[in-house]
């Protein structure tokens, strides 16, 4: 390639300046004037030999693991000379022009043009690009090395406190060689001491071992450390494979976050004179649980106990209508951090309540002309729950009515004797009161 080369100078005076400037001839090569090639492309210039051993027609280039292009620019060949042989033995990853079969002009030169794909690996490749003349024997070869990829080394999981798997990836593509046979140093500091593990193939206290995951040739690294992480550990790996640079990442430890399971149910009931069982509940990883209980309604003077660690409550003169809220609260530890830390359920101190009815009774239909209404079977309501009414069955249809609020019956014509009309009496909790049964079904059957 031809151009031009520009000197400066710059003399410096103690009272003057001077500049001069100078433009001379580039020194030609033997590339071509149409060569096509980015700036800084690499290349490298034969002259052709017979002689093996001829080192002006041996070269050698380096080139980065970028996708490159470069010339091999070849000299001294037999004008009308077929280029028999150009060969980048075993490279996939290189293509080169012209092909095979190239006539040499007056000139003698051939100008090999190369294209390198990118290497995506730790490891370097090689290939000697060779040039022979009319079959014979080889005229000037071009050793090739590609450098390897950057590792570009991640680490994807980190362990928690309480696990001890570490995952590692990489940019380059890493086979399972590559991470196994890789030259590894994990290195923990726990407070002011450092400790580097050492690789075991079942590791214990202070050691790892390391293994590859995935598919295919790229796979991620695994690192099983001989005991669990602990929180505020610093793990320092650092890795060197193939020929790339050994690369290093730091972490540190952090706590696995846990929780405290939520009261079921979320309310319950004390009944005045009846056994009580407290509800408890469990954190993740077994953390610490303690208990308290706080009236948060009511108007009644005393407050039950509780042991803060079992969480049972035991009553003292209980007054209906108070309610109570009994919290659970978990503290974070050397592994957990907890989140949600707390959890609470209602206590409802009721008397009992009770509802009985009559199990069936009878109308009789020729007493429609004295009165035309059966009242409620409710016999006793013990509390002051809200007591209402449903039909659940009536073969005397649209003729019967039932008044939701008192459960009374009424005929709009005189019944058809043998039909039956079954109800439903349900009553509900009050402040005060509790029903253990809530719903009665009674009959009303039509005689003569």
């Amino acid at each position: 390639m031809a151009g031009k080369a520009y000197q400066v100078s710059l003399h410096l005076g103690m009272t003057s300046v001077k500049f001069d400037a100078a433009i001379t001839d580039w020194p030609t090569t033997q590339v071509a004037d149409n060569t096509d090639l980015p700036i800084n492309a690499p290349s490298a210039s034969a002259t052709a030999s017979s002689d093996p051993a001829d080192a002006n027609a041996n070269k050698s280039v380096t080139i980065p693991a970028t996708l490159t292009k470069g010339v091999f620019a070849v000299s001294g060949l037999a004008e009308g000379a077929s280029t028999t042989e150009i060969d980048p033995t075993s490279a996939d990853w290189l293509s080169y022009t012209p092909a095979t079969g190239a006539v040499i002009g007056a000139d003698g030169l051939l100008n090999v043009e190369f294209t390198a794909a990118a290497n995506n690996t730790v490891n370097e490749r090689s290939v000697a690009l060779k040039v022979t003349e009319n079959g014979g024997t080889n005229k000037a070869t071009l050793t090739i090395t590609q450098q390897a990829r950057a590792l570009g080394l991640s680490i994807t999981t980190t362990p928690k406190a309480g696990d001890n798997v570490i995952i590692l990836d990489a940019a380059a593509e890493m086979s399972a060689t590559d991470w196994t046979g890789a030259n590894i140093t994990v290195q923990r500091q726990r407070g002011a001491s450092t400790t580097t593990l050492a690789p075991n193939a079942s590791p214990g206290a202070n050691q790892y071992k390391i293994e590859a995951e995935g598919t295919g040739d790229d796979k991620t690294g695994k690192i099983t450390l001989g005991e669990s992480a602990v929180a505020g550990d610093i793990y320092t790996i650092t890795i060197q494979s193939g020929q790339a640079t050994a690369e290093s990442k730091s972490f540190t430890v952090e706590k696995t976050s846990g929780s405290i399971a939520a009261f079921v149910p979320t309310s319950t009931v004390y009944v005045i004179g009846e056994s009580f069982t407290s509800l408890t509940t469990t954190a993740t990883g077994g953390g610490t649980v303690t208990y308290e209980i706080a009236k948060t309604g009511g108007a009644g003077a005393t407050t039950p106990s509780i042991n803060e660690n079992s969480g049972e409550v035991s009553f003292t003169s209980p007054t209906a209508g108070d309610v109570f809220t009994v919290t659970a609260t978990v503290a974070d530890n050397t592994t957990y951090t907890y989140s949600p830390k707390t959890t609470s359920y209602k206590i409802y101190i009721k008397n009992a309540g009770t509802l009985t009815v009559n199990s069936s009774v009878s109308y009789s239909a020729a007493a429609f002309s004295t009165s035309n209404k059966v009242e409620s079977q409710v016999t006793n309501n013990t509390g002051n729950g809200t007591v209402t009414y449903e039909v659940v069955t009536n073969q005397e249809g649209g003729n019967a009515n039932l008044d939701p609020n008192t459960g009374a019956i009424t005929f709009t014509v005189a019944p058809t004797v043998g039909n039956v009309i079954t109800v439903k009496a349900k009553v509900a909790d009050s402040e005060t009161y509790y029903y253990a049964t809530k719903e009665i079904v009674y009959t009303i059957t039509i005689t003569a």
